[in-house]
């Protein structure tokens, strides 16, 4: 096997670096949000940090994607081997790791199928985010959008859910046929009563000894949105981008790509990484992780009782849709 060429090197320490740049400029964005936490929950207009910070995001994902089609027409690299360099934050890191110290050549490289099943669940990760970086990028939670903003952040969300929806087709992990929701339809309704008798039982019982369950940050950040897009665009990133694209993420890709030979093992962690992404900035408040727990794990069992990705991402639809709207505050 002949060895890397220097400029092969080069080129995926290069990778390395524009793969660590969006992960500094978060942080730092985040550092900023929370040093001037007052500021911005009083709905004062953002300081110019976090423009800059976003601009400076955007920057290096449209320069990986340069470099990606660089280094396809001039290195001969297989796209199938580099088309998650595109994805925020792990892309560019996992490549050039992986392919720096690999003794076979990039362009060959075959990582295993269990680490590859773990990337392409980050990726898909990455693509939520990405349909999610026009409300970042306009601050969407903080100030009212015009009718241009709002058409680029649906156009983004419609984006990601058709990525997601072709993605599992493609690879016949997710069919998104209608015929399933009907055939599961007490599946679902029984799952939808259960998360409903916990979102009570649970502020009930710790009443008991005088706890209060806190909203948490992600709801926070929700309310805000709500005030600040239409009521349309909010329903069509609650109700239908976000069951696609976390179905597709925390169902479809643990289940069948990251444990498909351990699937009761696949509701345990599909159940707490799930919790995991709804509970940042809340990760040490414990009352509110059993809310999401409780969500994750009903989504979850009934993917597991049905493996089919339409009956978790309707009762996901139903909950956050319809019941959130029905049920009291």
């Amino acid at each position: 096997m002949p060895k890397e060429s220097p400029a092969r090197k080069i080129l995926l320490v290069v990778y390395f670096i524009i793969g660590l740049l969006p992960n500094i400029f978060y942080l730092l964005n985040v550092s900023y949000n929370f040093q001037h936490l007052n500021d911005t929950q009083s709905g004062i207009t953002p300081p110019l940090a976090n423009i800059i910070f976003s601009m400076l995001m955007a920057f290096t994902l449209i320069l990986s994607f340069g470099l990606f089609l660089f280094t396809i027409l001039f290195f001969h690299y297989r796209a199938r081997n580099l088309f998650w360099l595109l994805f925020p934050f792990v892309g560019g890191l996992t490549f050039a790791g992986l392919a720096f110290f690999s003794k076979a050549e990039a362009q060959t490289y075959r990582m295993p199928k269990k680490l590859w099943g773990i990337l392409v669940v980050f990726g898909l990760y990455g693509v939520d985010n990405l349909a999610q970086l026009p409300e970042a990028f306009f601050r969407a939670d903080l100030h009212k959008m015009n009718l241009l903003q709002n058409m680029i952040i649906v156009l983004f969300l419609v984006g990601g859910i058709v990525y997601c929806i072709y993605w599992g087709r493609k690879r016949r992990l997710a069919l998104w046929q209608f015929r399933p929701i009907w055939e599961h339809k007490w599946k679902i309704l029984i799952g939808i009563v259960a998360i409903t008798v916990f979102s009570y039982f649970w502020p009930w019982l710790l009443s008991l000894f005088h706890i209060s369950i806190p909203q948490g940050a992600n709801q926070d950040a929700l309310n805000a949105l709500e005030r600040n897009i239409p009521a349309i665009v909010f329903w069509i990133e609650g109700a239908i981008a976000a069951p696609v694209m976390e179905e597709s993420i925390f169902r479809v890709g643990i289940f069948e790509l990251v444990s498909p030979k351990h699937p009761k093992l696949a509701i345990l962690v599909s159940t707490v990484v799930f919790a995991s992404a709804h509970m940042i900035g809340n990760i040490t408040t414990w009352s509110l992780w059993p809310i999401y727990l409780a969500m994750g794990f009903v989504f979850g069992f009934l993917y597991y009782k049905t493996r089919r990705v339409e009956v978790s991402a309707t009762a996901h639809f139903i909950w956050n849709g319809i019941m959130t709207y029905i049920l009291p505050s």
